[in-house]
């Protein structure tokens, strides 16, 4: 399993990815568009969480070719509480299903 973050802002997608490896997963993140399709396109990857910073169109694009090679997705929406609680609370489960 090998999973994708992708975010707007640097520090909140080194934030999740921190939290995930601390859970064992195998986790890279990107903060733009064409990075974090060229990753989808290298069909390395089995899941992709998008944050909820990722504007509308982004999610729309991403979902797309994220589908299209059978990757499950995790959208995430904003929530309070921070990034490492929202990661293991909701991310994490979602992933060991």
């Amino acid at each position: 399993m090998k999973i994708l973050v992708v975010g707007r802002i640097r520090e909140r997608v080194e934030a999740a990815l921190a939290v995930l490896r601390a859970e064992g997963f195998d986790a890279v993140g990107a903060t733009e568009d064409d990075e974090a399709t060229a990753y989808i396109q290298s069909a390395s990857f089995t899941d992709l969480v998008i944050g909820a910073g990722v504007p509308r169109s982004s999610r729309s694009a991403l979902r797309r070719n994220a589908a299209a090679r059978g990757m499950m997705v995790i959208s995430a929406k904003p929530r309070q509480g921070g990034i490492e609680k929202y990661v293991r609370g909701t991310v994490i489960p979602l992933l060991r299903r």
